[in-house]
């Protein structure tokens, strides 16, 4: 947007800085005063430094009007500005990313060679918010995207050797508030809400008219104390300067002082509407049930919830405000109603959700396979059509895979398995272009397919099959995240393996678990790995980022079954991983630190909960129980009751 790109360090992404309290050992999001004001430039946070660049270009410009009688000096005497350097350039972006490869090597060549002086480098949050709202007369940093969403760039995890400040402190990790117990992830989980907070979304387009809008240039720059120099503005031709050394000051200023955004508003930008007090959570409830989708009491048992909460817990006791979210189990929402049933004669061991708000309930040794369509459905809530759906099943006598791709029609041939060891899982990723099946021997194979209409089992595959090499063990689970690219696999050795689905490579390894590990997830908004091992005294569940560092663990006294991870958006909520427990309890724990939540289960169904899934849109959260039975959660809501578009295939 604006011409910014991560490719390109002088016009790399800008975004603001929104806070300016990185000491208190608490944060409480309501209050006014920790917020920056997005009406005013960084650099005049303080309005006791307003009068000194005001005072700067006043000089300025009559030194230029003075030059302007003078054709040999004319030409070298800019017009006149307030700051002489701009809020983003190369300069800053490597600052903020020295401890990150490839960025490190960019800093130590922006620096002839060396890392820049100790004092000088990017340690301390509290610092660089002193320097750039008020200390620093020429550094004016605001800042870059990864602060939302990439706490790695805030740790040394390299080891680099950053030297030792004059007070003796050796710079390692970046130092970050106490409200964030100076943990990256943290920090970065948090600012992102603040983020999406409304004390921001109130004012966020005051600062889009400064970076992006009208404020940028002219008489409104002027008066908002905004102007910078001329060098730094979109769209100086620096090819039309005759004169070859003006020329090159002019290229070196750029380089150095960084380029403003292209000018993207030319008028006010609007203010952000904001839903009034449980007005998002109504909209987005009117919006689930719309006239026409209701249906009459679908088929199955309809129950109610006599359960509630008993106290809304908080995130994290430091910060106050946080918002859970909008999702079925959300504190922020009504404690979630069993509002249907259904018992089948055998175990539905996975539960599968599809995009357009159906759930597949599988049998044992099975998977889903999925293609969907491009094009969006013509509804308000935007759904993707499923184009063709199949189920591998495995286990035959006859070591051969077959998929099921019509319904009441007999499984068709599709896969001859290797006869000395047997399938223990399969996975494959949305558009059925890879297929993951890990065995007995500790090795995934994987396979390159594509659709074909012409096969009697719709999938070809396509050149040489590919091993994976890693477990010592039987695979357990195998779960594909497309949105990190990535497959993660567990085995009985105990291990977690990442797998890079773009180059079917691997990545990193999680072996912590003293046992096997028996069930597994991976958020599709954080990209961290839940995973879960039984003990001699129940489970332990632990946290892992998807680059393989802890996060939690968890001691359970009920032993884990099953795990998904809910997936509203980050930034407005806090999302939860909910196990299957023994006596068929559902627990759900923050996914920031494993903090419980809260249990849910339905009375007189007490066998363990053996699979579990939240739907697309989060509003309900399905269960399957050892005795075959299938359950659903929902907020509690006065509409009739839609149905629940469960499709057993067992």
């Amino acid at each position: 947007m604006a011409g910014r790109s991560f490719n390109d360090l002088m016009q790399y992404p800008v975004f603001p800085f929104i806070l300016s309290d990185y000491k208190s050992e608490q944060l409480n999001l309501e209050d006014q005063t920790i917020y920056r004001d997005l009406a005013k430039p960084i650099s005049i946070q303080h309005k006791d430094l307003e009068e000194k660049y005001i005072r700067n270009y006043e000089f300025l410009k009559v030194e230029y009007a003075r030059a302007q009688s003078d054709p040999r000096m004319a030409m070298f005497i800019a017009e006149p500005y307030h700051y002489g350097s701009l809020y983003s350039n190369s300069g800053t972006v490597l600052h903020f990313m020295v401890r990150l490869p490839p960025f490190t090597k960019m800093h130590i060549s922006y620096q002839d060679q060396n890392f820049d002086i100790a004092d000088r480098l990017f340690h301390s949050m509290e610092t660089t918010w002193r320097l750039s709202s008020r200390e620093s007369s020429s550094d004016f940093k605001e800042l870059i995207p990864e602060f939302f969403f990439l706490p790695e760039f805030l740790e040394n995890n390299e080891g680099f050797n950053l030297g030792t400040r004059q007070s003796g402190q050796k710079v390692e990790n970046v130092s970050l508030p106490p409200w964030c117990r100076n943990d990256p992830r943290l920090f970065v989980l948090v600012h992102r809400q603040v983020l999406e907070s409304n004390a921001v979304s109130a004012h966020i387009h005051k600062w889009i008219d400064l970076v992006f809008g009208f404020k940028q240039m002219g008489k409104a720059a002027r008066d908002s104390i905004n102007v910078f120099h001329p060098a730094t503005y979109y769209g100086l031709d620096i090819d039309s300067i005759k004169d070859p050394v003006r020329r090159k000051a002019n290229q070196t200023m750029v380089r150095t002082y960084g380029q403003c955004p292209k000018l993207l508003f030319s008028s006010q930008h609007p203010a952000c509407q904001l839903p009034s007090e449980g007005g998002a959570v109504n909209l987005i409830a009117s919006l689930l049930f719309m006239p026409g989708d209701r249906a009459a009491s679908p088929q199955g048992d309809k129950l109610d919830s006599s359960d509630g909460w008993t106290g809304k817990p908080q995130p994290i006791p430091e910060v106050s405000g946080l918002q859970w979210g909008n999702y079925v189990g959300s504190p922020d929402c009504p404690y979630p109603a069993l509002a249907w049933k259904q018992s089948h004669g055998s175990q539905v061991m996975s539960l599968v959700a599809l995009p357009t708000g159906e759930v597949f309930g599988l049998g044992r040794s099975s998977c889903l396979l999925v293609m969907y369509s491009k094009e969006r459905g013509i509804t308000t809530i935007n759904t993707t059509d499923v184009d063709w759906a199949g189920i591998v099943s495995w286990g035959h006598t006859d070591h051969i895979l077959r998929i099921t791709n019509k319904w009441n029609q007999p499984a068709v041939n599709f896969l001859h398995w290797n006869t000395d060891e047997e399938v223990t899982g399969c996975a494959s990723v949305p558009d059925c272009k890879l297929l993951f099946i890990g065995g007995t021997s500790g090795v995934i194979t994987v396979y390159n397919t594509k659709f074909n209409k012409f096969k009697q089992c719709d999938i070809q595959v396509l050149g040489h099959k590919l091993s994976l090499y890693g477990h010592s063990g039987p695979i357990t689970q195998l779960q594909v995240c497309k949105p990190y690219s990535v497959l993660v696999s567990a085995s009985e050795d105990g291990s977690c393996i990442v797998w890079d689905l773009n180059r079917l490579s691997y990545v990193c390894s999680v072996k912590s678990h003293a046992t096997p590990v028996v069930a597994l997830t991976i958020s599709d908004t954080l990209g961290d790995v839940a995973s879960a091992s039984h003990g001699e005294n129940g489970s332990v569940l632990q946290i892992h980022t998807v680059n393989a560092k802890h996060v939690a663990t968890y001691d359970c006294q009920e032993q884990i079954h099953c795990l998904v991870y809910s997936t509203a958006p980050e930034g407005r909520s806090v999302n939860v991983i909910a196990g299957g427990l023994d006596f068929g309890i559902i627990r759900l724990w923050s996914s920031w630190d494993l903090q419980p939540v809260t249990d849910i289960r339905a009375e007189g169904l007490g066998t363990a909960i053996i699979s579990l899934t939240f739907t697309h849109d989060n509003q309900r959260l399905f269960a399957a129980n050892s005795d075959g039975t299938v359950l659903m959660w929902e907020k509690p809501s006065t509409n009739k009751i839609r149905p629940p578009n469960f499709i057993p295939y067992l």
